[in-house]
């Protein structure tokens, strides 16, 4: 999944600088910072007032990546991504539980 977010994010001209903290809140749940996350919770003001200047010139793009990359569950209000990031992180603490009962896969922690 990463390879395929980290391309679209290159395609779509997301500032790289976002991509870790991005991708990272779309595999695993883990949350973004500030600006990132009033992005995804649609506060506008609130997001003007954390960014960057780089993340200020690349908002549009970023926006269009969330827009057409990502999934709606994972954007659009506050509750939808305290949501999703509980799902990721139920699934990432299923995924270890699954992976401790296996010998063979080495588990990370």
């Amino acid at each position: 999944m990463s390879d395929n977010y980290t391309q679209k994010m290159i395609d779509h001209g997301v500032p790289e600088h976002l991509h870790d903290g991005l991708r990272l809140y779309l595999e695993h749940g883990v949350p973004p910072g500030s600006f990132l996350l009033a992005v995804l919770t649609n506060d506008l003001f609130e997001a003007m007032g954390r960014a960057d200047e780089e993340s200020r010139r690349g908002l549009f793009n970023l926006v269009s990546f969330i827009y057409h990359a990502v999934p709606t569950s994972a954007w659009g209000t506050a509750e939808k991504v305290r949501a999703f990031m509980s799902e990721r992180r139920a699934e990432r603490d299923a995924a270890r539980e699954e992976a401790a009962g296996d010998p063979d896969i080495p588990v990370g922690r």
